[in-house]
């Protein structure tokens, strides 16, 4: 029996599923690509390649507090990080009138979309969203052993570079 499921594309030649013809569904083993890699790499340099990735997590967190123009939406949960890019410009004004506070939130909700859009689309970093309390996030999700210190301070000055490219013109 073939499962197929529907993919939401522009055309039919993007609409093909072809995780349907893998060789993972001619039999009922679907595990035994963790099983190789456990058996491979053993447990315990698999655990410490998500240890780092979570330590990572953490890091970009506390570069994120530590920098006026971001924010952190929220404590890293395992190795992923929320957070947002907030100009000065918000800061400064961050003691306003309810309706002009929702004005700024619509309108950082609005920036951190346009910078996550370039920094996927330029195709050096990528980060994907999340709400957290009602606020669009930029949501950084580390899982590759190679990632480094370098890596996360690398992302967050693209991220400055889109931000800055979006506020100028």
């Amino acid at each position: 029996m073939l499962i197929t499921s529907k993919v939401h594309e522009q055309n039919a030649d993007e609409a093909f599923a072809f995780w349907n013809y893998g060789p993972e569904l001619s039999r009922r083993f679907r595990a035994l690509k963790i099983w190789l890699t456990l058996r491979y790499y053993g447990v315990d340099r698999i655990a410490a390649a998500i240890s780092e990735d979570n330590a990572l997590a953490a890091y970009l967190s506390e570069q994120v507090e530590a920098a006026p123009d971001f924010e952190l939406l929220g404590p890293p949960q395992l190795s992923i990080c929320c957070f947002r890019y907030v100009p000065r410009r918000c800061k400064q004004s961050w003691r306003l009138p309810p309706a002009t506070e929702v004005e700024i939130e619509a309108e950082l909700d609005a920036l951190n979309t346009t910078i996550m859009n370039t920094v996927q689309r330029g195709g050096r970093a990528y980060v994907s969203s999340a709400t957290l309390c009602g606020k669009f996030a930029l949501r950084a999700c580390i899982t590759n052993f190679r990632t480094t210190r370098a890596d996360i301070d690398e992302t967050l000055e693209i991220i400055r570079a889109a931000a800055k490219d979006f506020e100028t013109s």
